[in-house]
């Protein structure tokens, strides 16, 4: 079995989290791609990035790949082979685009692969949620479209899938600058108004009906948050320009994607002239930034076999 496995390629799409009020709660899967090459090897595993994060992960044990492909075996009963990985990044590191739940998942459906898919998806989504600690992004990640979890403790997430209208586009402007996650989630507070949590509950669902009937009315006001964004935004004053930015060019809506440092808006028509005008209040807000015109990624993570392409 793990012993004499064909080299393999997992695929994995990057993540949007929370679109705005669905805080650890929404993510949706985004056509950018990590890709991950899996040989066996003998005596130590190694690691070699290009791409993204190419001088900035981890070569060694600790990486997160294989980590999560060590627990995926430890689940199973067994202990990992030695591999060599070689991992292309094309999803921008520590800017809120599921970066690191790409890697989590990745290791983890390379070790189901090579256990014959002894692991169940329910059990591979609950391994995720303990490395990365909360669903959406590896939820998403791993089933791609745009999935809604209800965590509860180590139980294994319930889930669903919402559609998304093959014409909307996801505008990503990406900051040269990252936030860290620690940093962005210390400041959110522990408790919220009741006012507060009403308000995002009610936006949560505008969105989620939006999306589904593509309302772009109810999508903008979906997007509005009172949770995590205003709190965020206090150490990162560029991100309400660049909202406001977006929704003047025209866009459904926008929000902070993940912990940031990204902003996601979403809309129907002129990706490009809403991707430009995000470009233009960042740099003038101080934060050079790059752009990506995306869309929801239907399907998550894959495994093909090298030669097959």
């Amino acid at each position: 079995m793990a012993s004499d496995f064909p080299d393999i390629r997992v695929r994995v799409p990057a993540s949007t989290a929370n679109l705005g009020p669905g805080f650890d709660a929404f993510g949706m899967a985004l056509t950018v791609y990590n890709a991950f090459t899996v040989q066996a090897t003998t005596g130590e595993s190694e690691v070699t990035v290009t791409g993204e994060g190419e001088t900035e992960l981890s070569h060694a044990a600790d990486n997160l790949f294989l980590h999560a492909f060590a627990r995926g075996f430890s689940e199973a009963g067994e202990s990992p082979p030695a591999i060599s990985l070689h991992m292309q990044n094309d999803i921008p590191l520590y800017r809120g685009l599921g970066s690191s739940a790409s890697a989590t998942v990745g290791g983890l459906v390379a070790a189901n692969h090579m256990l014959e898919k002894s692991l169940s998806e329910e059990k591979l989504l609950q391994l995720a949620c303990d490395i990365e600690g909360h669903p959406d992004n590896v939820a998403a990640a791993l089933f791609g479209g745009l999935i809604v979890c209800a965590a509860e403790g180590g139980d294994i997430p319930a889930y669903a899938r919402i559609p998304v209208p093959p014409n909307l586009h996801a505008v990503v402007c990406v900051p040269d600058q990252h936030l860290p996650t620690e940093l962005a989630r210390s400041v959110v507070p522990q408790e919220v108004s009741l006012g507060d949590a009403v308000f995002s509950v009610g936006r949560a669902a505008l969105l989620l009906t939006g999306i589904m009937q593509s309302n772009e009315e109810s999508i903008r006001a979906g997007m509005q948050d009172r949770l995590h964004q205003p709190y965020r935004a206090t150490i990162f004053p560029a991100m309400q320009p660049i909202m406001d930015a977006a929704l003047a060019a025209g866009a459904c809506g926008s929000a902070l994607s993940g912990a940031g440092s990204s902003i996601l808006a979403l809309t129907f028509r002129n990706p490009d002239a809403i991707a430009a005008a995000m470009l233009a209040a960042a740099y003038a807000h101080d934060t050079p930034a790059r752009s990506l015109i995306l869309s929801c990624a239907e399907h998550g993570a894959s495994v093909v076999p090298l030669d097959l392409g």
